[in-house]
């Protein structure tokens, strides 16, 4: 039987989605506002991903790195944790969670 995805708070799909792209980066644009096999993925998605940043869980591309195309600019993310206890400041109270 095929185990059913059950996530996700916004910041969990987000991790699910750069997991499953890792090593690739992947743009601002396909992290929010979304369905995914893991659940809906709202416009929350920029800020879950800067809290994630600036846990060090996600890593954004530098600034001379964004990109920009014919609507607009955006900057990409991806994975490089593991192992790391995310802290419980972000607003979706979720549980501490070991990655």
């Amino acid at each position: 039987m095929e185990e059913e995805c059950t996530p996700k708070k916004q910041w969990e799909i987000i991790l699910e989605i750069l997991k499953e792209e890792w090593p690739e980066w992947t743009p601002s644009w396909k992290l929010l506002k979304r369905e995914t096999k893991w659940g809906w993925l709202g416009d929350e998605g920029k800020k879950r991903c800067r809290e994630l940043e600036i846990s060090g869980i996600i890593e954004k591309t530098k600034d001379k790195d964004v990109k920009e195309t014919e609507n607009g600019k955006y900057v990409a993310y991806r994975f490089i944790s593991s192992g790391v206890k995310i802290p419980t400041p972000f607003k979706e109270k979720q549980s501490s969670l070991i990655l």
